[in-house]
């Protein structure tokens, strides 16, 4: 029976709720990156479309008023960061050597105006837009659906690493599964941006000096 106002049931507004979580979900994460895969879309859109989704983000995110779109820094958590990524970062180097030594270096190397360039606007254009996409939105839309953070942090790197499939090859995708772990719980430990981004960067950055960069880029 109709109760005289416009307001709609509770059950449709939970069902038309989850329909567009379910529409955003299959957009920013598999229809956009499978479109490119498959060739439909050309490589180049890969960036427009990553500043595409950051700009409906944080559409959403200011929409709705939320308050974990932050930016403060914590510096003992900023220690543990650096701490682990010098760890890390040495690892990743030592693997880079053993497998692929012919490109150790290589970037800065050979092209040195690049690199420099590549380390300025990297964190800016490309890192800053992938943690509001996926560590600021993506928990905004899932931490109350999925209350395990274990859980959430694995999904979360999958999404993260199958986005990556648009690089054609399977080190973009693992290492993108190993950074989504680490972002991610980076993210939920500080819940700011600027730290995610921060770690994202270092990373990434590294990724182009070490010369493994081009499994992440397409020139076309």
């Amino acid at each position: 029976m109709k109760n005289g106002t416009d307001v709609p049931p509770l059950t449709d507004i939970i069902i038309f709720s989850r329909l567009r979580l379910l529409f955003e979900t299959v957009l920013l994460y598999f229809a956009l990156p499978l479109l490119i895969i498959t060739g439909l879309l050309p490589r180049f859109a890969i960036m427009p479309l990553l500043w595409l989704g950051m700009l409906y983000a944080l559409f959403v995110l200011r929409k709705n008023g939320d308050t974990k779109l932050q930016w403060h820094i914590d510096g003992n958590k900023l220690r543990r960061v650096l701490v682990r990524f010098t760890l890390l970062g040495t690892l990743l180097g030592v693997a880079v050597w053993i497998i692929f030594p012919e490109l150790l270096f290589v970037f800065p190397r050979e092209r040195p105006g690049l690199w420099l360039l590549v380390m300025l606007l990297y964190p800016l254009l490309s890192a800053l837009a992938q943690e509001i996409v996926f560590r600021a939105f993506f928990t905004y839309r899932f931490e109350r659906l999925i209350t395990d953070r274990r859980l959430l942090i694995l999904l979360n790197a999958l999404l993260f690493s199958l986005v990556h499939g648009v690089f054609g090859n399977p080190v973009a995708m693992i290492l993108s599964f190993l950074g989504g772990l680490l972002f991610m719980r980076t993210y939920l430990r500080t819940r700011s941006v600027a730290m995610s981004a921060f770690e994202h960067s270092l990373y990434g950055n590294l990724v182009f000096t070490l010369g493994i960069g081009g499994f992440f880029y397409h020139a076309g």
